[in-house]
């Protein structure tokens, strides 16, 4: 089942924008909602023109900028339309529910049809009349736009805190003496607009950071990175990219493209290259099913999606142009042009991971000694640990079961002096294994992975 946004809010018909467009040859006015994630008409509008058209089911339900499911009075259905716009035609999805309002122009239809932005966003003089109507606005509804920060009444907010966490308590960090003043004063504000109230004791805590974005002499990511506390789910706090991007782990890169970037960039990179970078970082967020339905196993929607391929799409795209063609190495279009095909394959990025085959680098290397023909070696060590792996341990005393069970693992230090000979390969250095019962020695011989002198 798909949970798709339905945002559209009612206003005064002035305010809206129509857009018309042919719908199998039947012309259709319909509102531009890009709040909405589909483009809908009501049923009776289906009725009296476009029942014709077979009303085909669907399990998408609608939901409320608040989260609520909307829930028709009838079924909903969909239609698969042919619509003209200006010249063009596109075979499209119309979804039709119950209800009193407009038909709707939404997110689905704006990725296929160009709309004719110029005239839309044309500015115009604003009649006397009109402003007259917004200084009426303003006053009747004086408490919303005060300065002071408001309130919202009639709803109950809830922290979910996993059973069994410690509460963290961090103590309070130093503040400059020239500081203190500014802090006070900026605590006595949050105190009086009760956004904060003081408390005797708690159990948790974390500390004040003055962020004083004026006199910032240094604007670098350094800094602002210093100043980031992270929740309880971050198990790494941030560090310097330029002094530790070498050494930085996965978890720590993943926390920078997901939470600090997009704050610790702004106002520091061209806003080219910002906009550029958002495009993977919104992208990403959605292919990880970040704040989506997907974190209760509903799925990521195929809408989502569309607007994942397209943000990655436009970042691959717009890359050599902004950072040269030689800059541009396998990682971007991997993860650009495949990610998207591989989790309508397999799901959402957090249920699957490429580190296993990491980890097999790391496997790789201890078998591997010196530059010589390293394929070889590796292979030769990865033949011999199949052999002993075919080797029986019944009958075997306890200590050479143990010796075989090490070289299975390949933890055993032999494997570093791992030559081949004659008709075997020998590993580590030769010695006597006449302490070794004839039982064994023959079990060792069979399988040809020892030479017993």
């Amino acid at each position: 089942m798909n949970e798709l946004p339905l945002f559209y809010v009612k206003c005064h018909d002035l305010d809206n924008i129509w857009v018309y467009s042919k719908i199998h040859n039947r012309e259709l006015k319909m509102e531009l909602d890009t709040g909405s994630a589909l483009s809908i008409i009501s049923t009776k509008e289906y009725k009296s023109r476009f029942s014709d058209l077979n009303l085909n089911k669907t399990d998408v339900v609608l939901k409320t900028y608040t989260g609520q499911p909307v829930k028709p009075e009838g079924e909903l259905g969909e239609l698969d339309v042919i619509v003209e716009y200006q010249g063009q035609r596109e075979d499209l999805e119309l979804y039709v529910v119950d209800g009193p309002g407009p038909s709707l122009l939404g997110r689905s239809w704006l990725r296929k049809i160009q709309l004719d932005w110029p005239s839309i966003k044309k500015l115009t003089a604003v009649p006397r009349e009109t402003k007259g109507e917004l200084q009426d606005i303003l006053q009747a509804h004086a408490l919303v736009f005060r300065k002071e920060l408001g309130t919202v009444k009639n709803v109950k907010a809830k922290i979910e805190v996993e059973d069994g966490v410690t509460p963290k308590f961090v103590k309070a960090r130093p503040v400059s003496y020239s500081l203190c003043p500014k802090v006070d004063e900026e605590i006595d504000r949050l105190v009086r607009e009760k956004i904060i109230e003081p408390v005797d004791f708690s159990d948790w805590a974390m500390p004040i950071v003055p962020w004083l974005r004026r006199m910032e002499k240094n604007r670098t990511t350094a800094n602002r990175l210093k100043n980031i506390c992270p929740p309880d789910y971050v198990d790494r706090l941030p560090r310097d990219l330029e002094k530790n991007y070498n050494h930085l782990k996965a978890t720590e890169l993943q926390a920078w493209l997901l939470f600090y970037s997009i704050p610790c960039l702004n106002g520091l990179l061209d806003t080219v290259y910002l906009e550029h970078f958002a495009h993977l970082f919104e992208g990403i967020h959605i292919l990880l099913g970040v704040g989506a339905p997907i974190l209760l196993g509903d799925g990521i929607s195929e809408v989502d999606l569309d607007r994942a391929e397209t943000l990655l799409d436009h970042f691959y795209s717009k890359f050599g142009e902004l950072y040269g063609e030689g800059s541009c190495g396998l990682n971007v279009p991997n993860n650009c042009v495949h990610l998207v095909t591989f989790v309508r394959k397999w799901g959402p990025l957090w249920g699957w991971s490429c580190f296993p085959f990491e980890d097999m680098n790391a496997d790789i290397l201890k078998a591997v000694h010196g530059t010589g023909d390293v394929t070889s070696q590796y292979l030769r060590l990865k033949e011999l640990r199949m052999k002993m792996s075919n080797i029986s341990l019944e009958g075997v005393n306890e200590k050479t079961s143990d010796f075989i069970h090490s070289m299975k693992s390949g933890n055993n230090k032999c494997w570093r002096g791992l030559k081949k000979m004659k008709n075997c390969h020998k590993a580590g250095q030769p010695k006597p294994v006449t302490s070794v019962p004839c039982t064994d020695r023959e079990i060792l011989l069979r399988h040809k992975c020892f030479r017993c002198t």
